[in-house]
């Protein structure tokens, strides 16, 4: 969410083909997660604040992402993935929202300008299930959100713009970045 921005328009013009890929947190993690609340304090909400974002003031209560990430899938079919995003990650990290719900997620949906009883049959049903599972599958070996990569390189973590350029000047031809 934080970094979206800066992918985004350091990606401006650049040969490079970028490809959003889900990732729920902590669904493969192995061991002790952090205490959420020091992680939201001194990790997300000052790199929030440099970046000039607005998240809320309390760390989002833990939820699975499973139905949001189908919305997603579903979202982007429709052409309308980045919207839809937004609108989850504004719901979920700034407002408090349960976006486990189904009732606040399709709330955000139609905010991002889907049909909320289509949404809702899409989210709903194994054909969207079964491609946010593939889009997992396909993520399996990320541990840190944010994790770029084009070709052999890999960025994990917030990337500097230095990181960035290099990772575009390796590119060289058009290839596919996947944050």
């Amino acid at each position: 969410m934080l970094t979206r921005r800066i992918v985004g328009s350091t990606l401006a013009g650049a040969a490079v083909e970028v490809r959003w890929l889900p990732h729920e947190g902590g669904v493969l993690r192995q061991g002790p997660l952090p205490p959420m609340g020091l992680v939201w304090e001194f990790g997300v909400r000052r790199l929030a604040s440099r970046l000039g974002e607005e998240v809320g003031a309390c760390a989002p209560r833990p939820t699975s992402g499973g139905l949001a990430l189908r919305g997603y899938q579903y979202a982007c079919d429709q052409g309308l993935g980045e919207n839809y995003s937004d609108h989850v990650y504004a719901a979920y990290f700034s407002e408090g929202r349960d976006i486990g719900a189904l009732g606040q997620l399709v709330g955000a949906a139609e905010r991002a300008g889907l049909e909320p009883e289509a949404f809702r049959r899409a989210v709903t049903s194994q054909h969207y299930a079964q491609r946010h599972r593939a889009a997992l599958r396909e993520g399996r070996n990320v541990t840190v959100v944010p994790t770029l990569v084009c070709g052999r390189h890999r960025i994990e973590g917030v990337p500097t713009e230095a990181q960035m350029d290099r990772l575009t000047a390796d590119a060289g031809s058009p290839r596919v970045l996947r944050p």
